[in-house]
């Protein structure tokens, strides 16, 4: 999963997104990541963080987290998968799997 950690230095450079992140436990975002997205992909169960409405509440509440800010992420997601050669099929996958999650993320 050499994507999550090159991801993430693209999040937090972000002008958009970046500060959402500042002050939060990278190594352990990180490794939820990696969890969440090798479940997802029907990898291993090993993800035992909160409900993404739970896990992004606060994000919702304090930084008014919007579609502005989802829709950077994913494109951040694709960027990094591309630079990193996947497939346009896996990253149109990744793309509508974070899809469906828009509003449980949003808090919706």
């Amino acid at each position: 999963m050499a994507a999550v950690p090159r991801f993430y230095e693209k999040v937090l450079s972000d002008p958009l997104v970046g500060a959402m992140f500042e002050g939060l436990d990278m190594d352990g975002q990180t490794r939820k990541q990696m969890s969440f997205l090798a479940r997802a992909f029907d990898g291993p169960d090993e993800y035992h963080g909160r409900d993404l409405r739970s896990a992004h509440a606060s994000l919702v509440r304090d930084h008014s987290l919007s579609d502005a800010h989802f829709d950077r992420i994913v494109d951040l997601l694709e960027q990094t998968l591309a630079e990193l050669n996947i497939a346009v099929s896996l990253r149109s996958e990744v793309r509508a799997l974070l899809e469906k999650h828009r509003d449980e993320v949003l808090g919706r």
